[in-house]
């Protein structure tokens, strides 16, 4: 099959911008799903340190005790597990990964349709793809819930834009 050089552009445009739209959702999930963890860790460790606290002062040393050592388990996992600094890099890596596709729609959409100088636009998808192997290289790794989540959002329609569905040629 002969395509037009520009045409091939734009696949492969298409390409790494879905690499990106999947690694993006991706992280924005794992993000989400951190943040869960550290509220379902921290609440609990927050309410039975406080708890504690009060009963210090009263005759129940049991309760007390259990309460401290609950309170030190979970602060034990928050410390080990570090749900919040690893939703941050998961939301920083989704950002990164959303400012690519949003380059790269411009760029298919846009670059593409109004420049004829095809080194140019060449180039152009050269770095945005090496953007997407460095981003790739660097970014936490996607845990297995947060990629199935997003492979069922994606394919439900949740990443669409809904200008893509009017008939703008009116």
């Amino acid at each position: 099959m002969n395509r037009e050089p520009k045409a091939l552009l734009k696949i492969e445009s298409l390409r790494i911008e879905e690499d990106a739209l999947h690694s993006m959702k991706g992280h924005y999930n794992a993000a989400e799903s951190q943040n869960k963890l550290h509220l379902t860790l921290g609440l609990p460790a927050a309410i039975c340190a406080a708890i504690a606290g009060g009963t210090a002062l009263g005759e129940h040393e049991a309760l007390t005790s259990s309460l401290a050592f609950l309170t030190a388990i979970l602060a034990g996992a928050m410390t080990f597990l570090k749900p919040s600094e690893k939703a941050a890099q998961h939301k920083s890596a989704a950002s990164r990964y959303h400012s690519l596709r949003n380059n790269l729609r411009r760029f298919y959409e846009i670059d593409i349709a109004t420049n004829d100088n095809f080194e140019l636009l060449k180039d152009k998808l050269d770095k945005f793809a090496e953007t997407l192997n460095e981003l790739n290289e660097v970014c936490p790794p996607i845990p297995r819930p947060a990629y199935e989540k997003t492979k069922k959002d994606i394919n439900s329609g949740h990443a669409n834009y809904h200008v893509n569905e009017v008939n703008h040629d009116s």
